[in-house]
C-alpha cells in the first residue's frame, strides 16, 4: 500500500512532467507560427507566378529619396501579353500579393483567373518582350526592410537604392 508521502511525491512528479510537456508543446506551436509568418507559402502553381524587377527598359522605377516611406512600389515585368487585337494588355492580368515580416516585404505577382481563362480560350496572341510596369500598393511603407520577389523559391532579394 502506498503511504501518504509517497502519493504526494508521485503527484509532484506528475505535475512536473505535465508542466514540461506543456512547455514543449508551447515551444513547438510558437516555432510553427513563426515559420508560417516569416516564410509564407505560395498558394499558386509555379506556372502562374510572374517574376519582377525594380529596373526595366526605361530605367529604375523607384525614387531613392522616398522609397522608405512610399506605399506604392513600381515593379517591372519583363514579358507582357498581347490582346486578341495584337496590342498590349493592361495590368489586369496580374495580381499582386504582399506579405509583411519584421525584416522584409515580399511581393508575389501571379496571373489573374480572368487571364488564365483567356489563355484557355486562346484569346491572347503572344508576349511583348518589352515588358511593362505595375504599381504595387503596400499596406505599410518599406521602412528599411528588404524587398523580396515571392515568385522565386526561395524569395529573391530585389535591392533598392
Amino acid at each position: 500500500m502506498t503511504s501518504l508521502p509517497d502519493a504526494a511525491v508521485q503527484d509532484d512528479q506528475l505535475r512536473r512532467i505535465l508542466r514540461i510537456a506543456l512547455v514543449i508543446a508551447s515551444a513547438v506551436l510558437a516555432v510553427a507560427l513563426a515559420v508560417t509568418v516569416l516564410f509564407p507559402t505560395q498558394s499558386f502553381p509555379a506556372s502562374r507566378l510572374v517574376p519582377w524587377q525594380l529596373h526595366g527598359m526605361l530605367g529604375p522605377g523607384l525614387d531613392p529619396t522616398t522609397i522608405q516611406t512610399a506605399t506604392v512600389v513600381p515593379v517591372d515585368v519583363a514579358e507582357w501579353p498581347t490582346n486578341d487585337k495584337g496590342g498590349q494588355m493592361d495590368d489586369s492580368w496580374l495580381v499582386p500579393v504582399v506579405n509583411y515580416t519584421p525584416t522584409s516585404v515580399i511581393i508575389t505577382l501571379h496571373t489573374s483567373d480572368a487571364y488564365e481563362s483567356q489563355l484557355r480560350m486562346r484569346t491572347t496572341v503572344g508576349m511583348f518582350d518589352t515588358g511593362g510596369w505595375v504599381q504595387v500598393h503596400l499596406g505599410e511603407p518599406l521602412g528599411g526592410r528588404a524587398l523580396l520577389d515571392g515568385s522565386q523559391n526561395p524569395a529573391a532579394p530585389r535591392p533598392y537604392p
